[in-house]
């Protein structure tokens, strides 16, 4: 007989079932699990989102200055075959009645070549292909091509396209390697030769001037801006050959012929597809997220005021590209990742303890966040210092006329007084001021240079009690022979009694530099009458005001909030990173950098730092 199960409290023997507890418990769990994995997805992506961006905007930094590096690269090469043509001693050649015209010219090359080793060559062909006069590098150990050493270059392909160009048009080659007996040279000289034609006073041909720059000097330049990160920079040009790349073995392809099918378009047609149809973008390769770029080295050129006709400067081009492999933003999601799951891992099993972490983490993450900002300021200080050194050309062009000046006169005044001193009657008071000018002559020289140099000095941040009236005349000084230049009347108002402020002077300087140079290049379009350009300083509360007043056209109101962004500018040459690298230097002294309108037209531009303590 079986027994049944009844209820205590009831008469009736009605049987009871077990409660379904796995029923219950499987869907509620899996229910939690669902409600914890949404919002640890949505962190994720959004997290995943911003890293990528970052990861670009970083990429696109690198870009930028690798590209302002390239073309002022060239602009200093054209500056120099400007300065090589409008030499007397060429002009005396070419007018053909001027005895010893040739040794005089190729005297005068071999001290160019000498001064600037960044030269393999300078040379002068005729019109008819053979070279007139010739000067060698020799890495470093320059000499005149003798006679018996000149040779025919009527094959030369620089030669013959620039025997097609008008007056002043400039033509540029290629980055190529150098050949010697038909076999590239080894070890490994690239070069890029830009050449101008020679015309008589008649106007008929009389031959080509080259000048050979070396081209392992800009691609060393441009590996600079990759180092220290986790991407590569390539440089690639038109028919997509690496000039420089990932790997050796892969660059200058189109001179080997073993390593002609050595290309991107050959490695990844859809990326280069993408690169020849847009200027600049992104795309996901196999290898991980490629940034290009492309670079357009002869229309750098164009803005300058004496610069030579540019015949077509968009045919020639480079491109730019830098690689971050896949693995490198992998790492910083797997860090993520184990992050996030930790945080909600614990928030499972128990909510008050897993608040408790994401506090705990949030600090975390709040002293990562300072030390990202450190680091990223350190970096703006390396851009600041590139950005300065990429001005050093320009401002060396500009001072050279500045230095010259002082030198003439220090010969001058040694020719007077050795002649006095040789005569044997010579008047000794005369000479003794002289022998005086000649020494504050030689001090304005030392000021100069030795101006120049602090100015590419390199270091960290390091804040001292700093008197503004003396970066103040300081950079005013160093751009005085542009303003000069562009007729821009460059003025300065600085009270007396001004206290010191607390400020690093390499870095305050280039802020201000920066400041200055975009305000004489605004008002260089205006009339003559209208150039003016204003430094002036002020003491509010404890703080000194540093403001930089213009009377160009102003800028477009719907540019203005945003013309301190990177690569935001309102010039067609420009690469918009002035503004930004200046107000990361503001910042980083603790002050805002502010445009204003000017009330009678132009632009004011102003910053402060606090005063030092007494």
């Amino acid at each position: 007989m079986h027994r049944r199960a009844t209820d205590p409290g009831s008469g009736t023997g009605a049987r009871v079932r077990p409660l379904p507890v796995l029923s219950v418990a499987v869907p509620l769990g899996l229910a939690l699990c669902l409600l914890l994995a949404l919002p640890f997805l949505l962190h994720y992506h959004l997290e995943e989102t911003r890293a990528r961006q970052h990861a670009l905007d970083s990429e696109n930094r690198v870009l930028e200055l690798a590209q302002q590096a390239a073309v002022q690269e060239v602009a200093s090469v054209l500056s120099d075959l400007r300065f090589l043509h409008e030499q007397n001693e060429m002009r005396d050649l070419l007018r053909g009645d001027a005895p010893g015209a040739r040794e005089r010219l190729a005297a005068e090359y071999l001290t160019f070549v000498s001064q600037k080793p960044r030269y393999e060559q300078a040379a002068v062909i005729g019109a008819d292909g053979g070279e007139v006069v010739r000067v060698d590098g020799n890495d470093g150990r320059p000499t005149v091509a003798g006679a018996p050493a000149l040779q025919w270059k009527g094959d030369c392909a620089h030669f013959q396209e620039t025997m097609r160009l008008g007056r002043g048009e400039v033509h540029l080659s290629p980055l190529d390697l150098i050949l010697q007996g038909g076999a590239v040279q080894m070890p490994l000289k690239p070069v890029l030769r830009a050449s101008v034609a020679l015309f008589g006073a008649g106007g008929e041909r009389r031959g080509v001037l080259t000048l050979s720059y070396h081209g392992r000097r800009l691609l060393t330049r441009l590996r600079a801006y990759a180092q220290g990160g986790a991407s590569q920079l390539w440089l690639l040009n038109e028919q997509g050959y690496w000039l420089a790349g990932p790997d050796p073995a892969l660059e200058w392809g189109f001179a080997f012929p073993e390593r002609s099918d050595r290309t991107l378009a050959a490695r990844e047609p859809e990326a280069w597809e993408r690169i020849r149809a847009e200027v600049a973008g992104t795309v996901d390769t196999a290898d991980g997220l490629l940034t290009f770029r492309r670079v357009y080295p002869l229309a750098g050129d164009a803005s300058a005021s004496d610069a030579p006709a540019m015949a077509s400067p968009h045919r020639y081009s480079w491109t730019l590209a830098t690689l971050l492999p896949h693995a490198a933003l992998s790492k910083r999601m797997a860090g993520l990742a184990g992050t996030l799951l930790a945080v909600y891992g614990v928030t499972a099993p128990l909510l008050f303890g897993g608040t408790l972490w994401l506090t705990y983490r949030s600090a975390r993450g709040r002293a990562r966040l300072r030390e990202a900002q450190r680091r990223e300021r350190e970096r703006m200080l390396e851009l600041a210092h590139a950005n300065r050194l990429a001005s050093v050309g320009e401002m060396a062009t500009q001072m050279a006329h500045q230095v010259n000046q002082p030198l003439t006169a220090i010969v001058t005044y040694c020719a007077a007084a050795q002649r006095s001193l040789q005569s044997g009657a010579g008047d000794l008071s005369r000479v003794r001021e002289w022998v005086d000018a000649i020494g504050e002559e030689a001090q304005r020289v030392s000021a100069i240079v030795r101006g120049l140099r602090e100015f590419v000095r390199r270091g960290k941040m390091a804040p001292v009690p700093l008197d503004l009236g003396e970066v103040v005349a300081g950079v005013v000084g160093a751009l005085r022979p542009d303003a000069d230049r562009r007729r821009v009347k460059l003025g300065v108002e600085t009270p007396a009694g001004l206290p010191a402020v607390l400020a690093d002077r390499v870095l305050v300087a280039q802020a201000l530099l920066n400041l200055v140079r975009n305000a004489i290049e605004a008002v260089s379009v205006e009339p003559s009458e209208r150039r003016r350009v204003v430094v002036s300083l002020a003491l509010e509360g404890d703080r000194v005001v540093v403001s930089v007043a213009d009377t160009g056209p102003g800028v477009d109101p719907g540019l203005a909030g945003r013309l301190f962004e990177s690569f935001v500018t309102t010039k067609p040459e420009g690469l918009g990173m002035g503004l930004s690298i200046t107000r990361s230097i503001v910042e980083a002294h603790g002050g805002q950098l502010r445009y204003d309108p000017a009330p009678s037209g132009g632009a004011v531009f102003s910053f402060s730092l606090r005063r030092s303590a007494p």
